[in-house]
């Protein structure tokens, strides 16, 4: 028996256990049919999950030649698995930081080493152009095409030069995707020139196209080179800017990640957001389990509630790995709105919400802000055994930011961890006002 569909099952009791014209079922056989219902049951439980005997064996020869790739050719084994979800972002994303936790380098996308598709490169695997959003596979299999058969790309000029089929979306993409940095520009540098560079290609390859030549062409090409428009210094943009621009371009990130910031908090707490995507309730996390995690949030956006007496908030929470989605109620959104925004990082308590028929969600009850959070509270005393002093204050404000005592001598000492506390104006007034401003600091 193979595994079938229980609507086609159904349809098929009324025939094994009455029969039909011309055949006899079950009971025209002389079994009864309780008996030949519980007989049909049974079948359908077993048809469920079961396939023929040539199935199953297939499938074993593929584990076991999947298990031997995997464990042998670990880098090639992840290389091709990423090219078989190449156009889906978030799968590609997974793949990769999978790769990268099993010390796996992955090395960005690059116009002179780059193939269309995810490839081995000296132990690594290379990120493939034709992943870069809105670039189209047959354009950067030409680009490798001409890369190969020309020699690799001199500059940025000379690769808008002799690409064809490139418009200035895939460019800019490119750019933003890091394709060029091996060229040593800065992405800002090559942002402020692509469109004059794009217009300047276009304009010779219909020169080229016409049959002209300039006069530079009697040359070697080094007063071609210099008849292009100088490309003139600028600082890279902003870290955070860069990476929000890189993941728009790629689906991931991959010059850092927004959270390595916050990595020591982020490591030290009991699960992550992959642990909830991942959790089913049979093992691990139950439902309705109340955790603690941290990551950035995305997609954050509000709507009135039914009964139109507040609004809820909902968003997505983005760890290294994993997006879980999130649900606010108005009284958390009221108490925590100043962090509910896109890109924010942030530290939350809520209860995880596992179901068979949809992803599961997070029913955020608490957030605080996952910069605070990778800080710690320094309170200078005069002595050390002052410390019941700052034990009375703490204790109503329970959270996650570890405090540092330390003394007149410059001893310093790791508060216990339940003294870990909420860090707001009110708990700084407080304390700078007992122990002086110049003793309570934040950092």
């Amino acid at each position: 028996m193979s595994k079938k569909k229980h609507d086609v099952m159904a349809r098929e009791r009324e025939y094994f256990v009455h029969g039909t014209e011309g055949v006899e079922g079950a009971v025209k056989r002389g079994v009864s049919e309780r008996v030949a219902d519980h007989i049909f049951d049974e079948m359908m439980d077993f048809a469920s999950y079961a396939f023929n005997k040539a199935h199953a064996a297939c499938y074993a020869v593929t584990t076991y030649r999947t298990a031997y790739l995997k464990r042998y050719f670990p880098v090639e084994f992840l290389a091709a698995m990423i090219n078989g979800y190449m156009y889906n972002s978030d799968s590609v994303a997974e793949y990769v930081y999978s790769a990268r936790r099993s010390n796996i380098k992955v090395l960005g996308p690059d116009v002179n080493k780059s193939r269309p598709k995810f490839a081995v490169e000296d132990g690594s695997i290379r990120f493939g152009l034709a992943a870069v959003k809105n670039v189209g596979e047959a354009v950067m299999e030409d680009l490798v095409r001409e890369r190969e058969q020309h020699g690799p790309f001199k500059d940025f000029w000379d690769f808008c030069d002799r690409v064809s089929g490139l418009n200035k979306r895939m460019v800019e993409n490119m750019i933003y995707a890091g394709c060029f940095d091996s060229m040593g520009y800065t992405r800002t540098q090559l942002l402020k020139v692509y469109d004059q560079a794009m217009e300047l290609a276009a304009k010779n390859k219909k020169n080229r196209d016409a049959g002209q030549m300039s006069l530079f062409d009697f040359d070697e090409g080094e007063d071609a080179i210099s008849s292009h428009p100088p490309i003139y210094p600028a600082a890279e943009m902003p870290h955070k800017l860069l990476l929000q621009k890189e993941r728009e371009a790629t689906g991931l990130y991959l010059s850092g990640h927004p959270l390595d910031d916050y990595m020591s908090v982020l490591n030290g707490l009991p699960v992550s957001v992959m642990d909830l995507v991942e959790a089913d309730g049979a093992a691990g996390l139950e439902d309705n389990a109340y955790v603690t995690v941290g990551g950035l949030l995305t997609a954050c956006k509000t709507r009135p509630t039914k009964n139109n007496n507040g609004m809820m908030g909902y968003a997505n929470l983005e760890g290294v790995t994993g997006s879980v989605e999130c649900v606010i109620f108005p009284r958390t959104l009221q108490l925590c709105g100043r962090y509910f925004h896109d890109d924010a990082p942030v530290l939350v308590k809520g209860r995880l919400n596992i179901r068979e028929d949809r992803v599961n969600s997070l029913l955020i009850e608490e957030m605080t802000d996952l910069e605070g959070a990778s800080k710690k509270l320094y309170i200078r005393l005069p002595v050390l055994s002052d410390s019941y002093k700052v034990q009375k204050i703490i204790q109503n404000y329970p959270g996650q930011t570890p405090i540092v005592l330390v003394d007149s001598k410059r001893v310093a000492k790791a508060a216990p961890r339940d003294w870990n506390v909420k860090v707001d104006e009110e708990l700084m007034s407080t304390l700078q006002a007992v122990f002086g401003k110049e003793n309570v600091i934040l950092r």
